[in-house]
C-alpha cells in the first residue's frame, strides 16, 4: 500500500487500498505535467523531479522505526542510487521538506502539489471502486432462472 497500514485515520483508510506503484506513478505524472506547463526550462529540472516523485514514498516498504519517519527512510533507501548525482542535496531537501510547514524549495513545492493532487484523485477513485466492490454480487444462475421462468408465463 501507499501508506503504512493502520497509520491513517479511519476516514482516510482507503489510502491503504492504493498501491505504492499506482500512487508514485500518479505523483510523477502530475509533476511532469506541472513542470512542462509551468517551468521555462523543463528539461533542466525534469530528471530531478522524476527521482523525487518516484522515490519520495519508497520508505513505506520498510517496517524499520526510523527518526524522521517515511521521508528519512526514503532518503536512506535512495541514497546509494543518488549519491553521485550533482543535485543529490536538492533531492534530499525536497523529500524532507515537501510536507509540513517548513520553508519549501522549488522542487518541494512541486512535490507537495503533485502529492496532494494525486492523493485526491486516487482517493476518489478508490472510494468509487470500494462502493462498487461492496455491492452484492449478481448470481448469473438466478438471472438465467428468472429469464427461463419469465418465458413460460
Amino acid at each position: 500500500p501507499s501508506v503504512i497500514p493502520g497509520s491513517v485515520p479511519d476516514e482516510k483508510a482507503l489510502y491503504e487500498e492504493i498501491s505504492l506503484r499506482e500512487y508514485t506513478l500518479e505523483v510523477a505524472r502530475i509533476a511532469h505535467e506541472m513542470v512542462i506547463k509551468g517551468h521555462r526550462d523543463p528539461e533542466m529540472i525534469m530528471g530531478k523531479i522524476m527521482i523525487i516523485t518516484l522515490g519520495h514514498q519508497v520508505g513505506v516498504i520498510s517496517d524499520a522505526d526510523t527518526l524522521g519517519g517515511i521521508p528519512a527512510k526514503s532518503i536512506l533507501i535512495l541514497d546509494p542510487m543518488i549519491r553521485d548525482l550533482p543535485y543529490r542535496d536538492s533531492i534530499v531537501e525536497a523529500i524532507q521538506r515537501y510536507s509540513g510547514n517548513r520553508q519549501k524549495t522549488q522542487e518541494a513545492k512541486i512535490l507537495s502539489a503533485a502529492t496532494s493532487a494525486a492523493r485526491k484523485k486516487l482517493y476518489e477513485r478508490a472510494r468509487v471502486l470500494s462502493k462498487a466492490w461492496n455491492q452484492p454480487s449478481i448470481d448469473i444462475e438466478e438471472i438465467k432462472k428468472a429469464i427461463r421462468e419469465g418465458g413460460k408465463s
